[in-house]
């Protein structure tokens, strides 16, 4: 790790901050406190998060090494704290802004998008004219505003500042997107065509009509003793860094997620169950995560504990979530109807989600290149969304994707990772690893170096396979076959 004299200076403050928007987030996430305000966090400390910040990393030469966590978490503070006043002008314009509804009564622009997203049947042209007039012009403004930040601090625009910082590799990831939805094109209208016309569904609708139905439950009781008897084979635990708080409570944020609230000794693991295989999964990708913190070397400094590449952090979740598409685990934890099931379900529905991420990433990354107006945006979205999907957006959907700050880039990459890292220890330990202490060896081993490099190098520097999105499709598409 760096000793440059500025990065030893950033590294205390910045180590206090992020454990204090830890804790925060965690007693928020746990429904034990009603907020979180991590600008107000932020806002105390000026001296940390300010656009000189940069220009000193910049100007020593180390913005694109050892600089680079502190620059991206600098710009993106400074990134929420001008955007942020514009969602809440956002907010306010939904509410004051009606339109007719189906029945005649006049509904704001908030109720409307919410009923419209979950009746792709009902006209929305009316809809997507009022909102493209009235408020998508100030999504667009949020946007430029985080392009003024991105270009003052020296990078030539947004797909820049994402391949030099976040280390996306855009080029690259569009045209395994573009390879990815040709390859899988046949196997994806295999499920679209028997249930809906082109068109006529949204891609949550798609995966909860081809969803599968097992002959064995698949629920947290079930699952949670396989998790508990995974980690163990493998010679790992929980305590006393891990906690698993599971109860659906009131206040506690839904779905699934990993709060490391101290990297590595206290991390929380949170699921608010709402029954079925669709708790289980997300279990076991948080747990990935909780793992991967946990192990991580505690002399490491916060750069090298917290600050790391999104798309390895995510892809660490893919590795342990991937235990559903594991013929050999599978085999061994369910009856052999489950089993297959379990796989097929699992496999189809990560083709379709990883899909619509395709399709976000092309719209986003030519939404950068192409700036445009509300209306030519929305056009572009759509097409790509009938020429893939067959698939219709929500009524605001590309603008989320344009303001996500290329999200579908990191979900892409972490599926690789956790693909390669598969086949990886496939390769070196042999296909039953899960069951293997010798991969449980292996995984704490590189687990200490935590986020010290990015998904790419540690591929490299580990000899895995090389990461690729055809290597996804690849192991989709084994688990669909195997369950045929």
């Amino acid at each position: 790790m760096s000793t440059h004299p500025l990065i030893e200076s950033l590294r205390p403050p910045v180590a206090t901050i992020l454990d204090t928007l830890a804790t925060a987030e965690a007693r928020y996430c746990l429904g034990e406190t009603t907020t979180f305000e991590p600008a107000k966090i932020h806002a105390a400390w000026p001296e940390v998060f300010r656009p000189e910040t940069v220009s000193a990393l910049r100007a020593a030469g180390i913005a694109e090494g050892a600089g680079r966590p502190f620059v991206a978490l600098v710009l993106q503070a400074l990134i929420e704290a001008e955007t942020t006043p514009l969602h809440a002008l956002i907010a306010e314009r939904e509410k004051a802004v009606t339109v007719t509804d189906a029945s005649g009564a006049r509904v704001d622009l908030a109720r409307a998008r919410r009923s419209a997203a979950r009746d792709v049947t009902a006209p929305q042209q009316h809809l997507h004219e009022r909102y493209d007039r009235e408020v998508a012009p100030l999504w667009l403004e949020s946007q430029q505003r985080r392009l003024a930040l991105v270009t003052a601090a020296g990078y030539r625009d947004l797909i820049d500042y994402a391949d030099r910082v976040q280390r996306h590799d855009l080029d690259r990831l569009e045209r395994e997107a573009r390879e990815f939805l040709d390859v899988t094109r046949a196997q994806y209208e295999s499920i679209r065509r028997p249930r809906f016309a082109a068109g006529s569904c949204t891609v949550a609708q798609l995966i909860g009509a081809a969803r599968t139905t097992f002959a064995d439950p698949v629920d947290l009781a079930t699952c949670l003793p396989l998790l508990h008897a995974l980690v163990g084979e493998l010679g790992l635990e929980f305590d006393p860094r891990i906690r698993l708080d599971l109860e659906a409570r009131p206040g506690k944020v839904p779905g699934a997620y990993c709060l490391p609230v101290r990297v590595p000794d206290d991390i929380v693991v949170a699921v608010s169950a709402s029954g079925g295989v669709g708790d289980c999964r997300p279990l076991f990708h948080e747990v990935g995560h909780a793992l991967h913190f946990a192990y991580t070397g505690p002399d490491l400094p916060v750069d090298g504990r917290r600050m790391g590449d999104e798309g390895l952090v995510e892809g660490w979740g893919v590795v342990t979530e991937n235990m559903f598409l594991h013929h050999g685990w599978l085999n061994r934890s369910f009856s052999r109807r489950t089993a297959t099931a379990l796989g097929h379900d699992t496999a189809q529905r990560l083709l379709i989600v990883t899909r619509a991420q395709c399709v976000r990433l092309l719209f986003a990354v030519d939404a950068a290149r192409r700036p445009a107006a509300p209306t030519e945006l929305r056009s572009r979205y759509d097409q790509l969304m009938a020429d893939h999907l067959g698939a219709r957006p929500g009524p605001i959907e590309y603008l989320e994707v344009l303001c996500g700050d290329f999200v579908s880039a990191t979900r892409l990459r972490s599926w690789e990772f956790g693909t390669s890292i598969g086949g990886l220890l496939a390769h070196e330990i042999g296909p039953d690893w899960p069951g293997d202490p010798r991969a449980g060896r292996w995984l704490r081993e590189h687990w200490r170096v935590g986020v010290t490099h990015t998904a790419t190098e540690a591929i490299d520097r580990w000899a895995a396979p090389p990461v690729s999105l055809a290597a996804v499709a690849e192991n989709l598409a084994g688990s669909m076959v195997h369950a045929c």
